[in-house]
């Protein structure tokens, strides 16, 4: 992994940890679920650079 992916991979991390924080400490239900969506987005993009897709061999 290029050094770039691993600090992406990190910031991503910290974005996701800081979200989950805001939406457990909100008091608002629908701001609660928009921040769980933005996160289930962040960790859609961290598992695609953690674990690309590969070429199926024909």
């Amino acid at each position: 992994m290029p050094n770039v992916e691993v600090i992406r991979s990190v910031l991503l991390i910290k974005e996701c940890v800081d979200i989950t924080h805001a939406a457990l400490n909100t008091q608002h239900p629908i701001q609660s679920e928009l921040l769980l969506y933005v996160l289930s987005e962040k960790q859609r993009e961290l598992a695609m650079i953690l674990s690309p897709p590969t070429a199926k061999d024909d």
